[in-house]
Formats: C-alpha cells, sequence, structure tokens
C-alpha cells in the first residue's frame, strides 16, 4: 500500500511540474506554449520549413526534458522517501487543477491576433498577474485542509511556499510569447531548458543535504522563478499594468474555459468510471498501459501542434495558404506518428513481456487499444487548432461536448459488458468517431475538402499496412523466446524491420504517384537540413 501511495506522489509531482513548464498532459497543450510581439509574417514560401524546423525544436525539448526528468528521478529515488515525494506530490496535484481549470489561454490569443498592439500584451501580462495572485490565494488557503485529510502538518507550510512562487511565477515577461508568433522555437527551446537545468542544478545538491521534502520544493522554485527572470532576460518587452484590451482577449478566451472542464472529464473519465465498474487493478492496468501506448501522442503530436499553431496563426487572413498550411501540417502529424502508434501496438505483446513483467500480461490487448485510440484521437486534436484560429471556440466547445456525450456513456457500456478491455476498446471506437466529428465541423468551414485530406495521408495508411503484414510475419517465422537477451534481440529486429519497411513503402509509393507536395518533401528537406548541421561545411555539396 505504501508503495502505491509514493507512485501516485510521486506521478503527481512530476504531472505537475511539467504541466507548469508548458507541457500539459492535456490534447489542446498547444494553447499553453508561450508566443511573441507583432512581427513580420513570414514569407509563404519559408513558413512551412519554419514550422517542420519549430516542431523538431519542440521533439527535442520535450525528449530533453524527459531525459533530465528521468536522470534527476533515478538519484532523488535514493535520498529521498516515498512520504517526501507524496505531500510535495499532493499539494502540487492541486495547483495544477487550478491551472488546468482557470486557463484562458490569453498567449493562445496573442498569437491568433495578426497585429496585436501593446493593450494587448499588457492587457494579458496584468490578467495573467491576477490570475496567478488567485491562485496562490487558493493554494494557501487549502494548505490546512489538505493536511487535515492526509493527516500530515508539513502539507501547511508547504502549500504557504508554493503559493508564494505562484505569485511571483504571475510576473513572469509575456514578451516571450513573441518566440512563437515568429516561430523562434530555437529561442523557446532555450528559454525552457534553461529554467529545467535550474531545478535540476538545485534540486540534486540540497536533495544530499537536506534529504526531505524541501529540496524539491527548492527545485521548484528555482524552476519557476529563474524562469521568470529568464524572460525579461531574452525578451526586451517591459509589461505594464493595464485591461485596456480586455474585450478582445476575453472574446477569444472565454470558451476556451468551458473547454478545460470538458478536457478535465475528458482526461479522468476512463481512470473514474472504469475504477467504478471493474476496480482498482483495472484502473492500475490502464494507466501503465496507456502511459506506453500513447507516447506518439505526448511525445511528438503534442509538441509539434504549437509550431502548427503558431504557423496557421500567421495565415489566419488568407484562406488559400491556411488550407495550404492546416492540410500541410495534417499531413506530417500522421506520417510521424501513425508508424509509432502502429508499431507499439503491433508489439504489444514483447513490449509487455520484457519490460513489464508477467504480472502485467493483462495489459497487452490493452496497449494494443489505446495505442491506436491515441493515434485517433492525435489525429482529431490536431483540428483543434483550426477551430481556434478561425474564431469558433463556441463551435470547439459544442462539438466536444458531443464528442464526450458519445465517449462516456461508451466507456460505461465496455466496462459492463467487458471490463477494463470494453472500456478501452469503447475508447479506440470513440476515438475513431470523434476524429471525424471533429473534423466535418471545422473542414468545410475553410473550405478545406476530404479528397484533399485524404490524398495526403493514404500513402502513410498504405505504408503502415504493409508494415504490419510484415511485422506480423516476421513475428510467425520468429516465435518469441523464452530467454530474455534472445526476446530483446527479436524485439529490436521486428521494430527496425517494421520501421524500415514503413520508410521505403511510404517513400516507394510517394516517388511512384510523382513526388507530390507532402509531408515527405518536409521531412526529406529537414533530414537534409540537420544532416548539414553536424556534416562538414560543403560535404553535401560535394556529394551532389
Amino acid at each position: 500500500m505504501k508503495k502505491a501511495g509514493f507512485a501516485r506522489g510521486f506521478d503527481a509531482f512530476v504531472a505537475g511540474e511539467e504541466q507548469r513548464a508548458g507541457w500539459s498532459g492535456r490534447a489542446d497543450a498547444m494553447t499553453d506554449a508561450p508566443a511573441t510581439v507583432a512581427g513580420p509574417v513570414p514569407a509563404e514560401a519559408s513558413l512551412g520549413r519554419k514550422i517542420a524546423r519549430s516542431a523538431v525544436f519542440m521533439v527535442a525539448l520535450r525528449g530533453a526534458f524527459r531525459l533530465i526528468g528521468l536522470v534527476s528521478s533515478l538519484v532523488l529515488l535514493r535520498l529521498l522517501a516515498p512520504s517526501d515525494f507524496g505531500v510535495v506530490g499532493l499539494i502540487t496535484a492541486a495547483l495544477a487543477i487550478l491551472e488546468i481549470l482557470s486557463e484562458l489561454s490569453f498567449e493562445a490569443g496573442l498569437v491568433r491576433m495578426a497585429a496585436p498592439q501593446r493593450i494587448h500584451y499588457d492587457t494579458a501580462w496584468t490578467l495573467g498577474l491576477l490570475r496567478n495572485a488567485i491562485m496562490a490565494l487558493a493554494i494557501a488557503l487549502s494548505g490546512p485542509w489538505l493536511a487535515a485529510f492526509v493527516a500530515d502538518p508539513r502539507v501547511v507550510s508547504l502549500a504557504y511556499v508554493l503559493a508564494g512562487i505562484t505569485l511571483l511565477q504571475g510576473l513572469s515577461n509575456v514578451g516571450v510569447v513573441d518566440f512563437q508568433r515568429r516561430l523562434e522555437f530555437d529561442r523557446f527551446f532555450r528559454f525552457q531548458i534553461f529554467g529545467k537545468l535550474a531545478g535540476t542544478v538545485v534540486v540534486l545538491p540540497l536533495a544530499f543535504i537536506l534529504r526531505n521534502y524541501w529540496a524539491l520544493m527548492a527545485g521548484i522554485a528555482a524552476t519557476r522563478l529563474s524562469m521568470t527572470a529568464l524572460s525579461y532576460a531574452m525578451s526586451s518587452y517591459r509589461p505594464r499594468l493595464s485591461l485596456a484590451g480586455w474585450r478582445e482577449l476575453f472574446d477569444f478566451s472565454k470558451w476556451l474555459l468551458v473547454a478545460n472542464i470538458e478536457w478535465v472529464i475528458d482526461s479522468y473519465a476512463m481512470t473514474f468510471l472504469t475504477g467504478r465498474v471493474a476496480g482498482p487493478a483495472a484502473i492500475g492496468l490502464y494507466q501503465v498501459a496507456n502511459r506506453v501506448a500513447s507516447l506518439p501522442a505526448s511525445e511528438v503530436a503534442a509538441p509539434i501542434r504549437g509550431p502548427m499553431y503558431a504557423g496557421m496563426s500567421q495565415a489566419a487572413h488568407d484562406m488559400p495558404q491556411l488550407r495550404r498550411q492546416t492540410l500541410d501540417g495534417l499531413f506530417l502529424s500522421v506520417a510521424v506518428i501513425t508508424p509509432m502508434a502502429v508499431g507499439i501496438a503491433l508489439l504489444a505483446q514483447p513490449i509487455v513481456d520484457l519490460f513489464f513483467g508477467w504480472k502485467w500480461v493483462d495489459a497487452i490487448p490493452l496497449v494494443r487499444l489505446c495505442a491506436l485510440a491515441a493515434l485517433f484521437d492525435a489525429i482529431g486534436h490536431y483540428t483543434h487548432n483550426l477551430y481556434l484560429v478561425t474564431h469558433r471556440q463556441r463551435r470547439f466547445v459544442g462539438v466536444f461536448a458531443v464528442a464526450l456525450s458519445i465517449r462516456i456513456p461508451a466507456i460505461i457500456l465496455g466496462a459492463w459488458l467487458a471490463g477494463i478491455d470494453g472500456a478501452a476498446f469503447a475508447m479506440m471506437v470513440t476515438a475513431a468517431l470523434n476524429m471525424v466529428l471533429w473534423s466535418v465541423n471545422i473542414f468545410p468551414s475553410a473550405g478545406i475538402k476530404f479528397g484533399a485530406a485524404l490524398a495526403g495521408v493514404w500513402r502513410t495508411v498504405f505504408a503502415a499496412l504493409v508494415m504490419t503484414a510484415i511485422v506480423l510475419w516476421l513475428g510467425q517465422l520468429w516465435p518469441e523466446p523464452r530467454a530474455f537477451a534472445t526476446g530483446l534481440a527479436r524485439f529490436f529486429t521486428l521494430a527496425l524491420a517494421g520501421g524500415l519497411t514503413h520508410i521505403s513503402a511510404q517513400f516507394a509509393v510517394w516517388r511512384l504517384s510523382g513526388e507530390p507536395a507532402g509531408a515527405e518533401h518536409h521531412l526529406i528537406k529537414t533530414a537534409a537540413e540537420a544532416a548539414g548541421r553536424f556534416m562538414p561545411h560543403g560535404w553535401l555539396h560535394a556529394r551532389s
């Protein structure tokens, strides 16, 4: 029981810190990313390239965050007690919920505006400061109640300190929003990673010295407050108190407040509903399976939506260009995450057998179902950018309500009929249905024909089918062995064969189709550019 409590506390601590760093697990994470002051709109010819490069930076940032978090976690787990993580995780989880429910995405509104003025920046900063002040007061007041709830008086002092940190973080310079408006995600990368490193540099030595929960809280303070200071060092903008532009910002953000409530329901419905119907063991199976199965969506699809949202915002007042940017982003997202998600579904059994252990054998079908559900959800969530940049937040909230009205009863019915597997199957089916629902309610408004969308994704679907056939065939030829080393070799062989098959099939069909514009062009150019950064100057030219 203590181990389970520690796991929940540690997960809450990590999740809370990721959220406050701008990496919410919600599907609309693109609206949480910082943005900047009105600048020149990139030329159409280079906009797609800027988006592709920005997407690479965002995925790299996500990977860097994970690596830093893994290294620091391995050290902290040996130095601190489970209760230390538990009390910090409790209070940061409470703040995370407040942040989700109060998120109005003013910065996303600035990104969407064609030419925001100083009053809009100052108003966004002032409202953000007021929001943080209210959250700080709520956390401070909730400290005694939370301490009584878990019978741990340490929570009170932690709540007061976190309240002070939250208040100071509200002073962060809104000018860094220009990193997103101008697609300067290399600067955004440095801004975020420096803050993460500052927290790690503080928390690790203090953990050796203090050996208690205050080291964790010091790390949180270092991360947040260093980013507040960096926001002024990296941006010359100096905000002032003002509410003059509140009408324009609230016109964009008012419906997103309702959407945040819908996100909370959608994010936690599976956990609470299956726990009620199928029991706590089912919750554990689902959470572990979903965490692995949704890696392509959480580590790739979510980070690249930020650059794509910024690029689509640049083209919001040019409908033909907006259509092109929307389709280019859709094609790229599908091309990148589909082979990953399908690969996880195909290799669910060796993943569970090798890395989870025999106690988790019941998670195998869940990994398969969750991987496909995450794929469909990621594609459907991509369209959310289009709702925002075309100023259709009200429709967004309405479609979301319909999607939830389909998903919630389906999960309950699936869990009642077939337990956790039935609930996961319902998640997958509703993800596919909702993907269509999100699309049919926004594509026509932007003049996007479904034939045009299918024309850019069918090659990826075909390649995924070829990959599936090859991996299943090789799996039959090489049955899963008992020895761990041989099983590991089989897993990596199948994964490599599947990846090479998908890439070869997709690019072969693309060449046979006459090399039409699409994801393949962006992937080739981005790969060539990345190679050029690491090769000696002139090497590529000499080879060509």
